[in-house]
């Protein structure tokens, strides 16, 4: 899942209100951050090969949820911004094939291989997600034309990467 996560983040706000958008997101997305990030650097085999196993999203789920406790101060920010990181585990299960563990079996529902079909699970997250979020918005700006541009944007990386790309997992 790739946009998906970004829609999950942004839902989340919902629920995790003293946290800021911006942990959330990061919270959503830390397993791919640090895939990619961490092959930039010396340590990029561990990375690649801890970002999206269990050890590695147990470990990010302490870290963000340390961090939206530090920001925050409240437990439900910290619930939530762990949770996020699971949640990101648990998305990509239904978009691609993981092994939760080194040398574990891979599993998944590969989505990815059914371009039309990820696109239109992937669109409903998006879509749930930026609701979600507009619900917390104060009314003036849930109706900004720069909200809209947000979801149209989304949905737009998300066809161009089933449609165009077309990832496979």
């Amino acid at each position: 899942m790739y946009m998906g996560h970004v829609g999950i983040g942004l839902g989340a706000k919902r629920f995790a209100r003293a946290a800021p958008l911006w942990l959330l997101l990061v919270a959503a997305l830390l397993p791919d951050l640090v895939d990619a990030v961490g092959g930039l650097t010396p340590w990029a085999h561990w990375c690649q090969t801890h970002s999206h196993k269990l050890t590695g999203i147990a470990g990010g789920a302490i870290l963000m949820g340390a961090a939206a406790w530090v920001i925050g101060r409240t437990f439900i920010s910290a619930l939530v911004a762990a949770l996020l990181v699971v949640s990101h585990l648990l998305a990509d299960f239904v978009t691609s094939r993981i092994a939760p563990w080194p040398n574990g079996p891979v599993i998944g529902l590969a989505l990815y291989n059914h371009h039309i079909l990820d696109f239109f699970v992937e669109g409903i997250v998006i879509l749930s997600g930026w609701w979600l979020y507009r619900d917390q918005l104060p009314r003036e700006r849930q109706f900004h034309w720069a909200f809209f541009a947000m979801l149209v944007t989304l949905l737009g990386f998300q066809f161009l990467l089933d449609g165009v790309v077309g990832v496979s997992g």
